[in-house]
């Protein structure tokens, strides 16, 4: 269902017209094509907050609300670069980042 697994059925025809979630999804895309190894690509609420200017209460419920759909997913225990923990954060899935090119909202 993700990026970082086995993809069975991309696009499942979610409409998503939600302004939020299409603000969310585009900053989680925005690092979907950088990332080349699983455990990149997910970004905290922080700075998902200055990328789409929303709160982050407003964030977190937009990226819980996607990762049920399908088109984010969560983990924690992430690191940084340098190797030292970085908390937990979203990614795209390939199904979110499909949704977008869909709706010709990607970049």
């Amino acid at each position: 269902m993700s990026k970082h697994g086995v993809v069975s059925d991309i696009w499942v025809g979610i409409k998503i017209t939600n302004k939020e979630h299409i603000k969310v999804l585009k900053a989680l895309d925005h690092y979907y094509e950088r990332c080349t190894y699983s455990d990149f690509g997910f970004i905290g609420f922080r700075r998902i907050c200055q990328r789409t200017k929303l709160n982050k209460a407003t964030v977190r419920r937009v990226c819980r609300a996607l990762a049920r759909k399908g088109l984010a997913e969560y983990s924690r225990g992430l690191f940084n670069e340098d190797g030292e923990v970085a908390g937990s954060g979203y990614a795209i899935t390939m199904a979110g980042h499909v949704a977008l090119q869909v709706m010709g909202k990607g970049k």
